[in-house]
């Protein structure tokens, strides 16, 4: 998808509930994401007129489309496939980023993968716990209903509980379907591109050569 019309779509969405529905921003963050990944955690807080309905719904559809073109970036980065655009930078960045982690604790690459889930849902069970102050298990059904985008419990709406939310969902989402890639790809994060560009480009100089010695070669008549 064009970087471009996904930036103006975004700060599109983003002026309209800020200022068509005079959500704050924090509320308005947390709302973007809520529907942007199709989450829809419980009861909206939207107004019910036809405009906010119409635009959150195209919303839904579009956000749907980025949120698809992300977890193809991430794959395409776990294939060394080479491609553009805002999504795969990030998916590269984040690759290098957890190749570096892991060999700075020493941990394969699906391990710490898996840990830094485990840490994000956590988190999650604390927002739950200590700003909302559900029960253990609610709170443990809201951390795995967001980061899975099946959405079960709604947040209060005030402005910790918004920004929490907002951060929770941004980053949880997003490393779920990494762990997600880690373990339906087995060589995610871990194949090695530039050994394999080292040997693609080692195949076609020897090529050449061989071509450049076919070339020299005296005809015999």
């Amino acid at each position: 998808m064009n970087t471009a019309f996904t930036l103006t779509t975004v700060l599109f969405i983003t002026l309209f509930y800020t200022f068509y529905n005079s959500f704050t921003f924090p509320e308005t963050m947390r709302y973007v994401f809520d529907m942007g990944y199709n989450i829809g955690m419980g009861d909206s807080n939207i107004q019910e007129n036809d405009v906010s309905l119409l635009v959150t719904s195209f919303w839904m559809l579009i956000g749907n489309v980025i949120f698809f073109q992300w977890c193809l970036a991430l794959v395409k980065s776990s294939l060394a496939i080479e491609s553009s655009g805002i999504f795969h930078n990030v998916a590269g960045k984040t690759r290098e980023t957890v190749q570096k982690m892991s060999t700075r604790a020493r941990l394969p690459p699906q391990v710490l993968a898996i840990i830094l889930v485990v840490i994000w849902t956590i988190f999650g069970i604390g927002i739950g716990v200590l700003v909302e102050e559900w029960s253990l298990l609610k709170s443990f059904n809201f951390a795995i209903g967001g980061m899975t985008t099946t959405g079960s419990q709604l947040v209060s709406n005030t402005t910790l509980s918004n920004i929490l939310s907002t951060v929770f969902l941004a980053i949880g989402v997003p490393l779920f379907s990494i762990v997600t890639s880690v373990v339906v790809l087995p060589d995610f994060i871990t194949k090695d591109t530039d050994n394999e560009e080292n040997i693609e480009l080692g195949t076609a100089r020897q090529k050449n050569i061989e071509l450049g010695a076919a070339r020299q070669k005296p005809l015999n008549y």
